[in-house]
């Protein structure tokens, strides 16, 4: 099981649609397991929205992608979460706004464009650093 410690939260909202909110504590989710869970939500007439919090919790190693796998008893967790918080809502009242913006993510391709440009400019150091350094003591020894 890679849910985490945080286990799976459900929220209900109810105005101009119906959604659920179900947002998971793990690395990502498999398409097939948010697939299950969005048709959950579809048959108790819920559009479903399905996030992940992606704390590396049970999976430490860098550049891991070991996406969520849900069980059928996670499943079975995650469809009595939803009806309880259907059957429990209350009305509530809440202001909405939107903020647009341009935001680039980290990801896998990413981190080795990284990795590389890392390990090129250290091969271009060692180079340049005993020139650089033989040249500063000629500058010294000339100077004196």
């Amino acid at each position: 099981n890679t849910i985490d410690k945080g286990g799976v939260s459900v929220a209900v909202f109810e105005g101009n649609g119906k959604v659920i909110l179900v947002s998971i504590d793990t690395n990502g989710i498999k398409n097939k397991s948010r697939e299950s869970i969005e048709k959950m939500g579809k048959e108790r007439g819920y559009a479903t929205i399905v996030c992940t919090t992606d704390t590396h919790g049970k999976n430490a190693v860098e550049g891991a992608v070991n996406d969520c796998d849900i069980s059928k008893k996670d499943e079975k967790e995650i469809a009595k979460l939803m009806d309880k918080a259907i059957a429990t809502k209350s009305r509530a009242s809440a202001e909405t706004f939107l903020v647009k913006s341009e935001l680039k993510v980290l990801g896998e391709h990413q981190l080795s464009e990284i990795i590389a440009t890392i390990n090129s400019t250290w091969a271009v150091t060692k180079l340049v650093m005993p020139t650089t350094l033989l040249l500063i003591l000629i500058g010294f020894f000339l100077l004196f």
